[in-house]
């Protein structure tokens, strides 16, 4: 049965939350099915552009559905901290806890038990007992996933269709969704080349995982080698960490590159960005709140304990065409409608492959394999 709670409810809760070393901002709405909760970490630890999108589709649901949204940034940004953050935040009008990301894949494992009568929605991941491969999704737990694979696409097949002709990708580690991502820009600018008609070996792809931990003065030097050495355009994959764009963005300030952004709009963090290819994470959020809301609060048969992997067909992986967001010179937004188009109607397949062992074959692209670290 839905039910109300009193703003004093909402306050009372604050109060108790600052008393626990746990950051909360709420929103003062009246209450349709509980408070819906967003568990973080704060914006230094964790890609706050990404957060923002989630944030902005749970703040826009619950000013359409007069719900009460709670947000809860965890002050240590590892398991135990956000695990600790949910416990002193969990008052029984709790409802629905989202999380976002690989960070968060073994804390909503472990919460997911927990806490049956809480609805989870874990964006972007999918649960597993911290440093194991031990998967579990429980029936009140639902998961989204994104293709990679057709958003690096059409950040290749745009790259190529600009004019440029050396193109880079730096990735933090090789992980599926980061590979996902490579292998597919890789499809996407050998497509474009071969309608082009271009010869051989005329795109050349430098191809790079950083490393987990490495050093910003290395990944800005290492890419800043590439704009020297003729790089036009890079490919930025972020994969919930804010430094790899930021590094590379820098590299591109510094040597006069361009930059393809990933996963959310990095127009603002620079003039260099030249489109970003996002995961429509404001859109998921608020279309799997409303689901909750018509289920009665609870998962239904096709979401409990299941994932779904959204892509194009679902709007869920996009360009964005804001001015400020796209400022391509030659690609246009013709050219973007109709390969999205085709790749709707599946005549253009895209290998959603994720092995490390094989880069996807290509006719026209040279890709040069960094390797990783």
């Amino acid at each position: 049965m839905k039910r109300a709670i009193c703003i004093v409810s909402i306050l009372t809760m604050l109060s108790s939350l600052a008393a626990c070393g746990v950051r909360a901002d709420a929103a003062d709405k009246k209450l349709n099915s509980g408070v819906i909760v967003l568990l973080t970490d704060g914006e230094e630890a964790q890609d706050s552009t990404v957060v923002s999108s989630v944030w902005k589709g749970i703040c826009a649901y619950g000013e359409k559905t007069g719900s009460s949204y709670l947000r809860i940034n965890a002050l240590d940004a590892n398991q135990e901290g956000r695990l600790t953050a949910l416990q002193n935040g969990m008052e029984p009008e709790v409802k629905v806890v989202v999380c976002i990301g690989p960070a968060y894949e073994s804390v909503v494992f472990e919460a997911q038990k927990t806490y049956p009568d809480v609805m989870f929605l874990l964006l972007d991941g999918e649960p597993h007992r911290e440093n194991s491969a031990v998967y579990e999704t429980t029936t009140n737990t639902h998961c989204v996933l994104y293709q990679e694979t057709q958003a690096g696409f059409l950040a290749g097949y745009a790259a190529v269709l600009e004019g440029n002709t050396k193109l880079g990708f730096c990735g933090e580690s090789a992980d599926p969704a980061v590979i996902r991502y490579g292998y597919g820009f890789i499809e996407g600018a050998d497509l474009a080349a071969t309608r082009l008609g271009l010869r051989s070996g005329a795109i050349e792809i430098q191809y790079w995982y950083a490393g987990t931990g490495q050093t910003a003065e290395v990944i800005q030097r290492k890419v800043a080698g590439w704009y020297q050495g003729g790089t036009q355009l890079v490919l930025a994959c972020n994969n919930g960490n804010p430094e790899i764009t930021q590094n590379v963005i820098a590299a591109a300030e510094a040597s006069g590159g361009r930059v393809f952004g990933a996963d959310a709009d990095r127009a603002s963090e620079s003039e260099t960005v030249i489109c970003s290819v996002v995961k429509n994470f404001e859109t998921s959020v608020k279309y799997e709140l409303a689901l909750l809301e018509y289920n009665e609060g609870r998962w239904d048969a096709d979401h409990a304990g299941r994932t779904m992997v959204l892509g194009v067909k679902e709007d869920a992986v996009r360009f964005l065409y804001d001015p400020s967001s796209w400022k391509f010179n030659k690609f246009t937004i013709g050219q973007y409608q109709d390969v999205l188009g085709q790749m709707i109607a599946g005549s253009i397949p895209v290998d959603q492959s994720s092995s490390q062992k094989l880069f996807p074959a290509v006719s026209i692209c040279s890709i040069i394999d960094q390797g990783e670290g």
